[in-house]
């Protein structure tokens, strides 16, 4: 049986492939409530377990809050998606082959996002950025889409600067 930390991170990591392979998009749309609705349960469980502490992960009682606020917002924006992405396809707006991609893309940012939130250093942070660029990208025109890239390159990068050594001379400075 897995605990509470892996269970919010194997669960979204878990449907990306599921998701990506269903071509009914309203079977697409219940599997991913689903998998967000697993994913907040198991946030939720955090608050009756032990909270561990390592060299990869922290758990402590405030980023508690914030894994359960972004699972819970993450169910209720599946629940709320499932419907408004029915009409965009009743309209033509949107494929079935995209809402495939869609719901891949959802998960694997909510699995970014957890990652960052458990994560012990800031490195996780970087992967939440691309995630959400990738993501946000995925409904824009094509003209824009291209622009994303350049974003998740700045989001890839490290988040600590490098020292910078004073030049040689007055020692004063």
């Amino acid at each position: 049986m897995i605990g509470p930390v892996e269970a919010i991170l194997v669960i979204p990591a878990l449907a990306i492939p599921v998701l990506a392979l269903i071509s009914d998009y309203r079977l697409g749309a219940g599997l991913n409530i689903l998998a967000c609705a697993m994913t907040f349960t198991a946030a939720l469980s955090l608050l009756f377990t032990e909270h561990p502490r390592s060299d990869l992960v922290i758990i402590d009682d405030f980023n508690i809050f914030f894994i359960i606020l972004t699972t819970f917002v993450g169910f209720t924006t599946s629940i709320f998606s499932a419907s408004y992405l029915a009409h965009e396809i009743e309209i033509g707006r949107l494929t079935p082959t995209f809402l495939r991609f869609y719901h891949a893309m959802y998960q694997a940012l909510m699995c970014a996002m957890n990652v960052a939130l458990v994560a012990n250093n800031a490195s996780g942070l970087n992967l939440v950025i691309a995630a959400i660029v990738f993501w946000n990208s995925t409904y824009i025109a094509d003209a824009l889409s291209s622009a994303a890239w350049p974003w998740a390159a700045l989001g890839l990068r490290s988040p600590w600067p490098k020292r910078i050594k004073k030049p040689p001379g007055n020692p004063k400075r």
